[in-house]
C-alpha cells in the first residue's frame, strides 16, 4: 500500500519520496528496540515532494503475550519527535511534518496509543486512520481506541461478520465512520477485507493486488458506493495528499450512516463546529510548538507589492507567559529539507497554554527585491 502512494494521481509534485521501515532488535541486554533503514526512494534532502513513508513493523514483537499495543506505541513514538533518530534528516524529527498514523486491526489500537502519547508532549496530529480496528484486552492487554484532543481528523472503516475465526472491527467515537456492508471477493476474511479497500483508494486501476488478494472491476462496483466513485472518492482521498473535502456533510454510504465532517476535531472551533467529539489528554507537557492549519483567506496567488493575508490556527507553550516563533518561506519545491528557500516573513505567536487552541492572522507583501515565483510553506517549528 505504502508504495502505491507516490502513484497516486494527487502526489504532489515530483513522484520521488523516502520510504522508511522501522523495526526492533534486541540489545545486548534482550530489551527490544527501534531501529530505521531507508529501503525504498530518495534521501529526504534531495526530495522535491518533502514525502516520507514510514512502515512500522513490529511483528517481533506482536507475538509475545505480555506485549500491548501500548507497549508497542511507547516503544516507537519517541523516534518520531528524536531528532537523532533519522540521521539523514540532518537533526530533524520526523514529528516536524504532518503525520498521518494507519493502523489495521490490532494496529488501530496501536496508533491510537502513538497520537495519545505524541500528545502528551504537546505535538498534534493531522490524521488517524484505522482500518477494522480489533484491540485484544486478553491476553494482550490492548489499549481501547481513541480519538484525543491533538488529533486534527480521523477516519474508521470497519465491518462486522457472522464468522467465528474472523475478527470484527468497531466504530470508533469521533470519527468519520464508514461501515463496509459488502465485502464479497478478495480475501476469505473480511477483516482483512478492510486494508484491501483502503489499497483500492491509493491504487485506483480497474484491477489491482496487495500481493495477497484482488481487486477486480466486480470489487470496484460493489465495494464503493456512487458517491465513492469505484474508490477515487474515499479513504486516501481525506488525506493531505489527496486533498479531499473534510468539512463535507455527504453521507457516502447513504443516509444516517455518517458524515465526513463528523471526523473533524470538534474540540474547538476549526469550522467543523464545536461538539466535545475527542477525549482529553491525560497529560500535555506543552513542549511542541504546532501549526494546526494554515489558511489563506485571499486569494492563492500573492502577487508582487499586494497585501494578503493568512490565518494560522496554534497551540504553543505550558502557559499563556509562553510564545513561539513563526517563519514563512517560498520555497522552490515542497520539501522543508533541502536549503532553496528564501525566508519571506516572521512574527511571534504568543502562547495558548496546553487546554487552550487560539488563532492569528498575518498580513504578507512579497517584497519584489527578495520574492521571485516560488511556493510558500511554513514550517512547524
Amino acid at each position: 500500500m505504502a508504495e502505491k502512494i507516490p502513484e497516486y494521481y494527487r502526489y504532489p509534485g515530483s513522484t520521488n519520496f523516502s520510504c522508511y521501515e522501522i523495526i526492533f532488535l534486541q540489545d545486548s541486554q534482550g530489551i527490544y528496540r527501534p531501529t530505521q533503514s531507508r529501503i525504498a526512494g530518495i534521501n529526504p534532502t534531495n526530495s522535491q515532494s518533502g514525502e516520507i513513508l514510514v512502515k512500522l513493523d513490529w511483528s517481533q514483537v506482536s507475538v509475545s503475550l505480555s506485549v500491548s499495543t501500548t507497549d508497542i506505541a511507547a516503544s516507537i513514538t519517541p523516534s518520531l519527535y528524536d531528532t537523532n533518530f533519522i540521521p539523514e534528516l540532518g537533526g530533524k524529527a520526523l514529528a516536524e511534518l504532518p503525520i498521518h498514523l494507519i493502523g489495521h486491526s490490532r494496529g488501530g489500537s496501536v496508533v491510537s496509543e502513538m497520537a495519545r502519547i505524541l500528545g502528551q508532549h504537546g505535538i498534534w496530529v493531522d490524521h488517524v486512520t484505522t482500518l477494522d480496528p480489533h484491540p485484544v484486552s486478553v491476553p494482550y492487554g490492548d489499549a481501547d481506541v481513541y480519538l484525543y484532543q491533538n488529533t486534527l481528523f480521523a477516519d474508521n472503516y470497519w465491518q462486522t461478520n457472522p464468522g467465528l475465526t474472523c475478527p470484527n472491527g468497531e466504530l470508533i467515537f469521533g470519527a468519520y465512520n464508514r461501515y463496509l456492508s459488502n465485502l464479497q471477493g478478495g480475501y476469505d476474511c473480511s477483516h482483512s477485507d478492510v486494508h484491501l479497500w483502503y489499497h483500492g483508494t491509493i491504487d485506483l486501476n480497474p484491477t489491482t493486488t496487495d500481493t495477497q488478494a484482488y481487486i477486480t472491476t466486480t470489487e470496484r462496483q460493489t465495494w464503493w458506493t456512487g458517491y465513492e466513485s469505484a474508490g477515487t472518492n474515499a479513504g486516501c482521498y481525506y488525506s493531505l495528499i489527496g486533498r479531499g473535502n473534510r468539512f463535507s456533510t455527504a453521507e457516502p454510504a447513504g443516509p444516517g450512516t455518517g458524515r465526513i465532517i463528523d471526523g473533524y476535531n470538534q474540540n474547538w472551533e476549526f469550522g467543523a463546529g464545536v461538539s466535545g467529539n475527542r477525549f482529553a489528554l491525560p497529560s500535555n507537557d506543552g513542549s511542541w510548538p504546532n501549526i494546526i492549519k494554515l489558511n489563506i483567506t485571499g486569494t492563492n496567488t500573492f502577487a508582487i507589492g499586494e497585501t494578503n493575508s493568512l490565518k494560522i490556527f496554534f497551540q504553543c507553550g505550558r502557559t499563556t507567559a509562553d510564545a513561539s516563533g513563526i517563519q514563512f518561506y517560498l520555497d522552490h519545491d515542497l520539501s522543508p529539507f533541502n536549503s532553496n528557500a528564501i525566508l519571506f516573513n516572521q512574527g511571534t505567536l504568543r502562547g495558548t497554554g496546553t487546554n487552550s487552541v487560539f488563532y492569528a492572522s498575518f498580513d504578507l507583501t512579497p517584497n519584489p527585491v527578495t520574492a521571485s515565483p516560488d511556493i510558500m510553506r511554513s514550517m512547524r517549528r
